[in-house]
């Protein structure tokens, strides 16, 4: 913006970088939280579209139910977690733990 601009004030710069990004935004969500925290600086607005985001993803994430769980119960999802363990055997392959 600052190159864009050059002979501009410098809070005029920031809010239109501000306003551009969160306009330019793709998920109306994520905009509107952004708008409603309202950030000071574009790398805050980034920040928080990044934290957002991420925050959206966890929540969209399903693990399969069990077999012996119907969708009526209540929700305790099992998800299985693997780890990679120590250095890597003689073929080179890392091993995993469940």
């Amino acid at each position: 913006m600052t190159l864009s601009y050059p002979s501009t004030n410098v809070s005029l710069t920031t809010h239109v970088g501000k306003e551009a990004f969160i306009t330019a935004l793709s998920d109306g969500n994520i905009q509107l939280e952004v708008m409603k925290w309202e950030p000071p600086t574009v790398e805050a607005a980034l920040s928080h579209a990044i934290k957002v985001e991420a925050y959206e993803q966890f929540w969209h994430v399903k693990a399969p139910l069990p077999l012996n769980m119907t969708k009526a119960m209540p929700s305790a999802v099992l998800v299985m977690l693997f780890a990679v363990s120590g250095q890597s055997d003689s073929s080179g392959t890392a091993t995993l733990q469940k």
